[in-house]
C-alpha cells in the first residue's frame, strides 16, 4: 500500500481578507479546525500543518495528531509553504497530499476517492476535477517532490497538472462548491450558507424524481412531457419561404413534365426506322423546328426529323432525339450511324412528379429544390410554422457589452443569438442584466409577450450571487434546476405560462453545449422538425465517460478516404471559444463507467455552429 502523507497550507497573510481567515468562525466552529476534523480520520502515515512562525492563536488550536511546521517567511508565496511541507516528510513516503486551509466545504468522502485513484491508478498524480478544472485537493508521487523544490512565489500544484497531464488520474467532484474559498470578508458569510447547505442533509444528490440536479434522462423526459405553448400556422408566397419550416403536406397538383419534352438539343426521329431499315448510316429528312415553348409538329414518315431544342415539346409520332454530336448534318438532312432506343434523350409525361406525389412532408425545412418543386407544380403559396422568436439575457455586474472593449466580454449572448439565428428562428439581443433580481425579473417578463423561448447566461449557480432561479421563482414553474451534465450542469428550465426559460452557464462553450441538446428537442416539440443531425464515425483517440454525468464532447468531424475521422476535444473547455473552432460535432456520453478506445465507432451530432 502506497504511504500518503497531508499537509495543510495554513500560513498565509490574509492580505486580501484583511485579518486572520482561518480563525474566522462558522457556527461556532474554526475554519481550520473544520477541516483538521475531517482528515483526521483518514489514513495518512503523518499529517503536517503548516502555519507562520508568529502566529500563536492558530497554533492553540490545531489538534492532536499533526505536526506544526513553522514557516518565517510566509510573505514569499505559496511556493515557501510547500518546501517547508516536502524536507519534513520521512523518507519512505510514497505520496503528499495538499490541502489549502481556507477549503473547509471538501468531503470526506471526496479526500478518500483521491487516496484510493492514487492507490489503485499507479500514476503519479491523482488530482480533483471541477467543472473542467483540474484543482486541488491532490496528491502527488515522490518523483514530483523535487518539481517542487523549483517552485517560486505563489505558485504550487497546477503548475505540476499542467506539465505532466499524462500522469494524472481525475476524481470528479460531486459538487464543485465544496472548493469554495475564503478570500474576502464578504465570502465568509456565502461560506457559512454553504456549510449549512452540506450539513442539512438537503445534498444535491437527491432523488431523480425530485427536480433539483437530475439526471440527463430525467431532465429531457421532463422538457417533453409539460405543456409548451404551440407555434402559429401562416400562409405565405413560396418565394418567401425557403428555411422555414413547413406547416403541411405537399403534394403535387399535376403530373409534371406535363407533356412529352427532348432532354437534349438535337433531332426528334421515331426508333422504328431502325427495324424496317438495317442499312447504316441512315439518312432522314429535317421537315420542322420545335424550340422550347412552342407547339409540337407531326412527322409524316418515319424518313422525316424535327430539329428541336431542351424542353421543346416532342412530336406525337416521334419517341427519341439524336444530339446534335451523335449525326452529320448536310442540307436539310442528316445522316446517323448507329441505332437510338425508344425513349432516349427524352422526358416523358409525369417523369419528375406524378400528381398526388408527396415531395415536402410537414415539419421539414423548405430548401431551395423545394421552392422549385413548389413552381412547377404550380403553387403560389405555402403554409408555414411562424418563426421561432429567441430572446437572449446576460446577466452580471462583471460584464462588458460584447461591442465595448473590457476585461469580462460578454461572449456568450452574440454566440447564443447568432446560433440561434437559422431560417426558421429568430435570435434576440435583449442587453445585459446587473444582478439584481427586480431587474431580471423586469427584463424576463418583458421579453415574454414578444418571445417563443427565452435563454438568460449567466447567474446559474447556487450562490447568492446567482440570482436567476430567484428570479424566475414566483413567475414561473421549474421543470429541472441543474443537470448531471458536464459542461454546464447548471443548466435550469422553468415554464413561464408555457414559454420555456432556459438559464444557462455565463461560460461560453459550457452555455452553448448544455443547451443543444434541450433546444433541439424543444424545436421538435414546437414544429415536428428534429434539427439533431446524426453521423457515425470511427474514434482518432480513446474516450472515456465520467460516471455519474453525462458528458456532452465536442469533436471534430472528418470525412478522409478511408471514412469518417471523429476526434473528441477533452480537458478544460466551458470557456475556451477555440474549441469551437475547431470542432463541428459533439459526441454525448451517457453517465456511466465505460470507455471508448480508438477506432470504435461512435454516434456523433453535428454542430451548427
Amino acid at each position: 500500500m502506497r504511504r500518503i502523507s497531508l499537509v495543510i497550507y495554513a500560513a498565509g497573510l490574509s492580505s486580501r481578507f484583511g485579518e486572520p481567515k482561518l480563525t474566522q468562525d462558522i457556527h461556532g466552529r474554526k475554519v481550520i479546525d473544520i477541516l483538521m476534523e475531517k482528515v483526521s480520520n483518514l489514513p495518512f502515515e503523518k499529517k503536517y500543518i503548516v502555519v507562520r512562525q508568529d502566529d500563536e492563536d492558530l497554533k492553540r488550536i490545531v489538534r492532536n495528531g499533526f505536526t506544526i511546521l513553522e514557516n518565517p517567511h510566509p510573505e514569499r508565496g505559496m511556493s515557501g509553504s510547500i518546501k517547508i511541507g516536502i524536507k519534513a516528510l520521512p523518507g519512505n513516503i510514497d505520496g503528499i497530499m495538499m490541502l489549502p486551509g481556507d477549503q473547509p466545504l471538501v468531503s470526506v468522502s471526496h479526500l478518500e476517492r483521491v487516496m484510493v485513484k492514487f492507490e489503485s491508478s499507479g500514476k503519479g498524480i491523482a488530482a480533483t476535477l471541477c467543472d473542467d478544472e483540474i484543482r486541488n485537493p491532490a496528491i502527488f508521487s515522490r518523483k514530483y517532490f523535487s518539481d517542487f523544490m523549483e517552485l517560486t512565489g505563489d505558485m504550487g500544484g497546477r503548475k505540476l497538472f499542467e506539465t505532466h497531464k499524462d500522469d494524472i488520474e481525475l476524481v470528479e467532484l460531486d459538487d464543485g462548491r465544496m472548493l469554495e474559498d475564503l478570500d474576502y470578508p464578504q465570502d465568509l458569510a456565502k461560506l457559512r450558507k454553504l456549510y449549512d447547505f452540506f450539513n442539512s442533509g438537503n445534498k444535491s444528490t437527491e432523488s431523480s424524481e425530485n427536480r433539483t440536479n437530475v439526471s440527463f434522462e430525467t431532465a429531457m423526459k421532463s422538457l417533453i412531457k409539460t405543456a409548451w405553448n404551440k407555434l402559429r400556422y401562416e400562409e405565405i408566397p413560396i418565394e418567401k419561404s425557403c428555411g422555414m419550416i413547413s406547416g403541411e403536406n405537399v403534394f403535387s397538383k399535376v403530373d409534371y413534365p406535363s407533356f412529352r419534352k427532348s432532354a437534349m438539343d438535337g433531332y426528334a426521329i421515331n426508333s422504328e426506322i431502325f427495324h424496317t431499315s438495317t442499312v447504316l448510316p441512315l439518312e432522314l429528312r429535317i421537315t420542322g423546328r420545335i424550340t422550347a415553348g412552342s407547339s409540337s409538329v407531326v412527322l409524316s414518315s418515319h424518313e422525316e426529323c424535327v430539329e428541336i431544342f431542351t424542353g421543346g415539346e416532342m412530336p406525337e409520332n416521334a419517341d427519341c432525339v439524336v444530339k446534335y454530336e451523335d449525326v452529320s448534318r448536310g442540307d436539310r438532312r442528316i445522316l446517323i450511324d448507329r441505332v437510338f432506343k425508344k425513349g432516349e434523350n427524352v422526358i416523358d409525361v409525369g417523369e419528375d412528379f406524378n400528381a398526388g406525389d408527396m415531395f415536402l412532408k410537414k415539419g421539414e425545412i423548405i430548401q431551395p429544390a423545394h421552392i422549385s418543386a413548389l413552381s412547377q407544380c404550380m403553387t403560389g403559396s405555402i403554409v408555414v410554422m411562424e418563426r421561432i422568436r429567441a430572446s437572449v439575457i446576460s446577466t452580471g455586474n462583471e460584464l462588458n457589452d460584447f461591442n465595448v472593449h473590457g476585461p469580462n466580454p460578454n461572449s456568450t449572448q452574440p454566440l447564443l443569438v447568432n446560433w440561434l439565428n437559422t431560417g426558421f428562428m429568430d435570435g434576440f439581443y435583449e442587453g445585459i442584466c446587473r444582478d439584481d433580481v427586480k431587474e431580471i425579473r423586469s427584463k424576463i417578463l418583458g421579453c415574454k409577450t414578444k418571445s417563443h423561448i427565452i435563454l438568460i447566461t449567466g447567474g446559474s449557480g447556487s450562490s447568492d450571487l446567482d440570482l436567476v432561479h430567484a428570479s424566475l421563482t414566483g413567475i414561473s414553474n421549474e421543470v429541472f434546476h441543474g443537470v448531471q451534465i458536464k459542461p454546464g450542469k447548471t443548466i435550469s428550465l422553468y415554464n413561464l405560462d408555457g414559454i420555456p426559460v432556459f438559464s444557462v452557464s455565463g461560460l461560453p462553450v459550457a452555455a452553448l453545449l448544455s443547451v443543444t441538446p434541450f433546444m433541439d428537442m424543444m424545436v421538435k416539440i414546437m414544429t415536428g422538425h428534429n434539427p439533431d443531425r446524426i453521423e457515425w464515425g470511427t474514434l482518432e483517440s480513446d474516450l472515456q465517460s465520467s460516471g455519474k454525468y453525462t458528458s456532452i464532447v465536442p469533436a471534430r468531424v472528418e470525412h478522409t478516404e478511408t471514412g469518417c475521422l471523429v476526434k473528441p476535444f477533452k480537458g478544460k473547455i466551458s470557456g475556451m471559444i477555440s474549441i469551437l473552432l475547431k470542432s463541428n460535432a459533439y459526441i454525448l456520453l451517457e453517465e456511466g463507467v465505460f470507455t471508448f478506445s480508438r477506432g470504435d465507432s461512435v454516434e456523433t451530432h453535428v454542430g451548427r455552429w
